[in-house]
């Protein structure tokens, strides 16, 4: 009998003879796939790929959950075939091999898991070359089903037993994706045990078990504990697991995972045992465990529940003073997390670790949360102020996933979105209530109008609420992290606006009722219409920011009648699906306005709203002659602002506001404004009085000066101007740039030669501020005067190389970028040398030499200096690590980010992009399709005609070559929405050297 019987569908959709088929191909193992694939072809005429090709629309039809999975399945398996039998990805004949098209998740199609696991042993025993491990899984039913699959990837399968009885081979298959039990007693409980051989050592796909550098490490989300060992690998079956580990205690002094460590021995002189138990039942994408030498920094944290609280930070030897102020910030993140929400932590004690090697900023795994080294490691000879903020900001969110993830799973991966942006909406208000607002959230509004919303209002985009996916890891985008994160900000203001204090109250009730359940997003909307069904309000219209794609947009328009003293201000909202282009339903929007005069006076206090209906007009009486309206304070929606200010508006804004936001938004719109004047060929020499009057204003703090000067991306120009021309664009903002130079030169060498540098650094809000306008002076002055600021430039690294209380990385750093970017042929090649030097053996620092070099005129030509600057003793690399996901982060994202030089005319810059996905892909998906490749083509859609042919065809060429399943349907759906629009285009010719930056 076939393991998925499908006798809810046969004679329907598909005829027993291809069930027969896809239980063939979902069952094929390995070792004998050769010989069935020889015999498939015999017997169905067609090989096994095509056969799952043609037969994917009947299963698409059929809309079955069971037929849906074994399909799945059988697609998967025989994908993973492909990929195993050579790593080079080619045939006999040298062709790229083809693989069967993936099979997409459905989430009407949930069903409860046939089986559960309340408990599971797992010992890990690493040898030199390989890791064998022996689990113990304590099976629960949860249905009738005679067959047991449980999700095991990638590992040679020794052994398999039921209740301790081995079981002959032709009781079970062992596929490169499944252990499938065929039979299963039908007792409501049983065991089963496995042992397999892993191989951590070689695998560079940094997830499951994989080496960094020294160490071995884990990462499972979000379907990745199966690579590691066999298990029901979804996170709605919780698990209580103890883990063994065995290990050379000279390799790896160190062994550490999840819980309490139960017991430590040796066994003889060189190898030792480590027993830990985790009471607390969890998904298994929250399994880790740790290997290495390392060396660590303890301390104690009592919860306001009495919890003494053990905490550590380990890192590699001779880096523990750059994991001091991870410490202090994981106690003030728990601390935080009481206060502001309520949440305490439950378990005895909590490691962080810091790994070179790390996909993604952290994995949040129960009382071992594993970071990468930059997103954890820093002090004032070896980071950034930005970093100090980032790693505060990873430490609140993996703080924040402890309830929000852990404690409470998501039931499925279509709730990633409760887990992910719900865990850094908290985060970010810890993070604003330590470094401020000017910071963090003018940061959050950056990257969500930088990151997410060109994927949001583009074809490939999709709500936070999808109905479908082919693979897990292509949910973890920055629509999901960070569209998300600001629709939840958006529903704490609505529900504080229905009821106040209301938000509150619907969080207390949501964590008190689904604590230790697994759950899905509409669980914390039905906490919160609990809250507001007595006093008749609900979230039904609110839930469409989860279930409609494309950024809403608020018009705004507004009629003074000076003579009435009325101030009539009205506001239209719109959100045009950016598929169909067909009007969606009203959101519900927490709005707000306040209106001041001229000189900042306030004529009508800020008023709270909520915009439900596609147009409001609110009249207002004023007795002024000149009102300003101030909108949407802590900019409390994630939407596109329409509002017709003139200059003096604008001004008046960015210099007399008191809200942090509108006051940014004010000076960036002023340059928006200012740089659209020049493009239609008007002189900017009047239009730069205002960012004098900034750099003079006593009102305004050194971060807010700093920020007005920043003007605003390539990118952001871009979006706010509809016209992705960038070379126009770059022009346009140079000459602004130099015109605020001219005529603001003494306030400028004012500020860089007189602030006051403290004498002995801290990273604190007020000191960044200064460190930030000194730094932000000397690139504008380094910019427009190379010959009076290029030594003081090289002054600059160069006293902050040394070792004093007041000398620091972060202006070290801005120096020496400075430097690089301007490429002043004097010091350009001296800075790079003494960077290097000092640097190139140090992976974390290192990420600065290469980021420098992508963010600068960098030209593809260029990569050969970056890549083979490669240091090499016995088995270490230094220097660049075509295997390090940080460095191939700093190169290639940073790359992408250089609009100017990404979008170059010849195609240079695409095609660079290109290689590197499909390279990278082979070895590590996740990197190449969520970092490099959706942020590759967040722009396509508003390309010039030119540009998008020259694009087009380095994507053409990337399906040729046969990329990851999710990056193939992704830019299959691009490339047919761009054949159905594209006009008759002929490419231009241009010089490679032809794109370089006004002054």
């Amino acid at each position: 009998m076939p393991i998925a019987s499908l006798q809810s569908v046969k004679g329907q959709h598909i005829s027993p003879f291809q069930e027969r088929g896809l239980n063939i191909i979902a069952e094929a193992e390995a070792d004998s796939w050769s010989e069935i694939a020889r015999k498939f072809k015999c017997t169905h005429k067609v090989s096994a790929r095509k056969f799952l090709n043609d037969i994917k629309t009947k299963i698409e039809t059929a809309n079955d959950p069971t037929l849906n999975r074994l399909f799945s399945r059988a697609v998967l398996n025989l994908n993973a075939f492909k990929t195993s039998i050579d790593k080079s990805d080619l045939d006999e004949t040298g062709k790229k091999r083809k693989y069967a098209l993936p099979a997409s998740v459905y989430r009407h199609q949930y069903s409860p898991p046939p089986f559960l696991i309340p408990e599971a042993k797992v010992h890990l025993d690493v040898k030199t070359n390989n890791v064998f491990v022996e689990t113990n899984l304590q099976i629960h039913r949860n249905s009738n089903q005679a067959s047991l699959i449980l999700d095991c990837k990638d590992q040679k399968v020794l052994s398999v037993s039921i209740n301790g009885v081995p079981l002959e081979k032709k009781h079970y298959r062992a596929t490169l994706r499944e252990i499938i039990l065929l039979n299963v007693p039908a007792n409501q409980c049983f065991t089963v045990q496995t042992v397999c051989e892993i191989d951590p050592l070689t695998n560079g796909s940094g997830t499951g078990m994989y080496k960094s550098g020294k160490h071995l490490t884990t990462h499972c989300k979000p379907e990745e504990a199966s690579r590691i060992f066999p298990t029901l690998d979804r996170p709605d079956v919780l698990t209580k697991i103890k883990t063994q580990i065995t290990a050379d205690s000279n390799l790896y002094p160190l062994m550490i995972s999840n819980g309490d460590l139960i017991s430590e021995k040796a066994i003889d002189q060189n190898r030792k045992t480590s027993l830990y138990e985790d009471p607390v039942p969890k998904p298994c994408y929250l399994f880790a465990v740790v290997l290495g030498n390392l060396e660590g920094i303890e301390d104690n944290f009592v919860t306001k529940n009495g919890l003494n609280v053990k905490l550590k930070v380990l890192v590699q030897p001779g880096q523990s003073k750059r994991g001091e102020f991870a410490l202090k910030a994981l106690k003030e993140a728990m601390k935080l997390d009481e206060d502001k929400f309520g949440r305490v932590y439950g378990h005895n004690s909590l490691t962080c670790v810091a790994m070179d090697q790390c996909n993604s900023g952290a994995t949040e795994n129960t009382t071992l949360m594993i970071f990468n080294s930059l997103k954890l490691l820093v002090d004032k000879d070896t980071g950034t102020d930005q970093q100090y903020r980032d790693v505060f900001h990873e430490i609140c969110h993996g703080i924040s996933h402890y309830w929000r993830g852990g404690r409470i799973p998501i039931r499925d991966f279509f709730g990633i979105v409760l887990n992910k942006a719900f865990a850094d909406w908290c985060c970010g208000l810890m993070v604003e209530e330590t470094f401020g607002e000017e910071y963090s959230r003018i940061k959050e509004v950056m990257d969500l109008q930088a990151k997410a919303f060109p994927l949001m209002n583009s074809k490939t985009g999709h709500p936070l609420k999808i109905n479908s996916y082919l693979d897990t890891h292509c949910i973890y985008d920055s629509m999901t992290y960070i569209y998300g994160r600001e629709v939840f900000r958006a529903l704490d203001r609505y529900i504080d606006l229905c009821l106040k204090g209301g938000s509150k109250q619907a969080l207390d009730d949501y964590f008190r009722i689904n604590k230790g359940k697994p759950v899905c997003f509409e669980d914390l909307l039905k906490s919160g219409n609990r809250v507001l069904k007595p006093i008749g309000k609900d979230l039904k219209q609110f839930e469409r920011w989860f279930t409609q794609q494309g950024v809403p947009t608020v018009r705004v328009s507004y009629d003074h009648d000076k003579e009435n003293k009325k101030f009539t201000l009205t506001l239209i909202q719109s959100n045009i699906h950016p598929v169909t282009h067909k009007p969606q339903e009203a959101l519900a929007i927490p709005f707000s306005y306040e209106l001041i005069g001229k000189d900042g006076s306030v004529l009508h206090q800020r008023t709270n709203i909520i915009l439900e209906n596609e147009k409001h007009t609110f009249e207002i009486e004023v007795d002024s002659e000149d009102a300003i309206p101030v909108l949407m304070h802590g900019y409390s929606a994630p939407l596109t602002l329409d509002c017709p200010y003139t200059f003096q508006q604008l001004e008046s804004i960015a210099l007399f506001s008191t809200d942090v936001y509108c006051r940014w938004k004010a000076g960036q719109d002023y340059s928006i404004k200012a740089i659209k004047e020049i493009m239609e060929g008007k002189n900017p020499s009047d239009l730069v009085h205002f960012y004098k009057k900034a750099l003079e204003s006593d009102s305004l703090s050194h971060i807010a000066k700093s920020q007005l000067l920043n003007l605003p991306s390539l990118v952001i120009l871009a979006q706010k101007l509809n016209d992705y021309d960038f070379e126009v664009l770059n022009t346009a903002r140079e000459r602004l740039l130099k015109e605020i130079v001219s005529k603001c030169e003494s306030n400028l060498k004012d500020l860089y030669s007189n602030l006051p540098i403290p004498e002995v650094f801290e990273p604190t809000q007020e000191q960044m501020g200064v460190r930030e306008l000194r730094n932000r002076c000397l690139h504008l002055l380094l910019s427009y005067y190379p010959e009076e600021f290029a030594e003081k430039a090289w002054n600059q690294y160069q006293k902050n190389r040394e070792d004093s209380p007041s000398s620091n990385f972060n202006d070290a750093y801005a120096a020496f970028t400075e430097i690089v970017r301007k490429n002043t042929k004097e010091n350009t090649g001296k800075a790079l040398e003494c960077f290097y030097s000092d640097w190139h053996k140090d992976k974390t620092v290192f990420n600065h030499w290469i980021a420098a070099k992508a963010s600068g005129r960098f030209y593809v030509e260029d990569v050969e200096e970056i890549t083979s600057s490669v240091d090499k003793e016995g088995e270490q690399i230094w220097g660049f690590d075509e295997r390090n996901t940080n460095h191939l982060r700093s190169l290639y994202s940073t790359f992408i980010e250089n609009s100017l030089y990404f979008h170059r005319p010849d195609g240079k810059g695409y095609r660079f992009i290109i290689d590197a996905i499909l390279k990278i892909g082979q070895f590590n998906p996740t990197l190449s399709h969520n970092y490099l490749f959706l942020e590759a083509i967040a722009d396509f859609f508003n390309l010039p005609p030119s540009q998008q042919a020259i694009f087009a065809k380095e994507l053409r060429r990337m399906l040729c070559n046969y990329p990851l399943s999710q990056t193939r349907d992704a830019a299959s759906k691009l490339l047919e929405w761009y054949e159905q629009q594209k006009p008759t285009i002929t490419s231009p010719d241009r010089d490679d050297k032809s794109l370089i930056p006004v002054g």
